[in-house]
């Protein structure tokens, strides 16, 4: 059946089968590695997202501890540091979710573009068509 398909696109596009079927099979490894380059992005950014984080909590605390000597805090500032660092920790959570959304619902993809290229490209191929999942 997949050969009926490919062989009407190839029609449809000019092309002969097997050069079709030859592209789709190189794009899926190029897929493959475009998902790869965002998964290393994603773990990149909250590296940094979170040694942002952490020299900000560093800074506060120091901060607190500066009031403390001082004797010039008040229950209010420790309560805005605490505030201010449970919002820092929601919003590193918030982040870490949104990238393994991403990456659950790529994954899938980009191991059959490594391993079972032929696959993708089926996958593709019915997808274009007819939006079979």
């Amino acid at each position: 059946m997949h050969q009926e398909i490919i062989r009407q696109l190839a029609e449809k596009l000019g092309v002969a089968t097997e050069r079709l079927w030859e592209a789709l099979l190189v794009q899926a490894k190029i897929s493959a590695f475009g998902y790869l380059a965002l998964y290393i992005g994603i773990v990149v950014a909250l590296v940094v997202i979170w040694r942002i984080f952490e020299a900000k909590e560093v800074e506060l605390q120091q901060k607190v501890l500066k009031w403390i000597e001082d004797g010039t805090y008040s229950r209010f500032d420790i309560n805005d540091f605490k505030m201010y660092r449970t919002g820092l920790k929601i919003i590193h959570a918030v982040v870490i979710c949104i990238a393994v959304v991403i990456v659950a619902a790529t994954f899938t993809t980009m191991l059959a573009g490594f391993f079972n290229a032929d696959y993708w490209a089926l996958q593709k191929v019915l997808n274009a068509l007819g939006g079979h999942r």
